[in-house]
């Protein structure tokens, strides 16, 4: 999942409720206000919304269940039914720490999910590519 996944967004009513960010991270809060509105326009035209935006080299993929939009980014190269079940896999992840019922319930504090987020940080590894690839391009 860390392998395919570059960035991981939670998204609930424009709000961030995790993230790990490597391609956007002074945009955090904009992306995810963004990407509310762009989903929410998407099921506004189609029923089912949008699932995925290509880019140069980069795509994005959302997937939406019980009102959390997740959002991932991934190479181009990635295939995008893999990348889709990368993201469905940290939605499984997501639901198993928080239930439905206390999604419900929650007050708008966003601390409670930053052990979640800590799960989906950048690995090491990640954090070594992403410092590699800016600095000693390979074009």
């Amino acid at each position: 999942m860390k392998d395919i996944l570059q960035d991981i967004m939670i998204i609930f009513d424009g709000k961030i409720l995790a993230c790990k960010i490597i391609n956007f991270s002074e945009l955090e809060d904009l992306i995810g206000m963004l990407i509310s509105a762009l989903t929410s326009f998407a099921e506004a035209i189609h029923e089912e919304g949008m699932t995925n935006v290509a880019f140069t080299t980069l795509q994005i993929t959302l997937f939406k269940q019980q009102g959390i939009i997740f959002f991932g980014t991934s190479s181009k190269k990635i295939n995008q039914e893999k990348a889709l079940k990368a993201l469905k896999k940290v939605a499984v992840e997501f639901f198993s720490k928080f239930p439905a019922e206390l999604l419900c319930a929650w007050n708008g504090d966003l601390n409670i999910f930053s052990e979640f987020e800590k799960q989906i940080a950048p690995s090491k590894k990640e954090l070594m590519m992403e410092f590699i690839e800016t600095h000693w391009p390979s074009h």
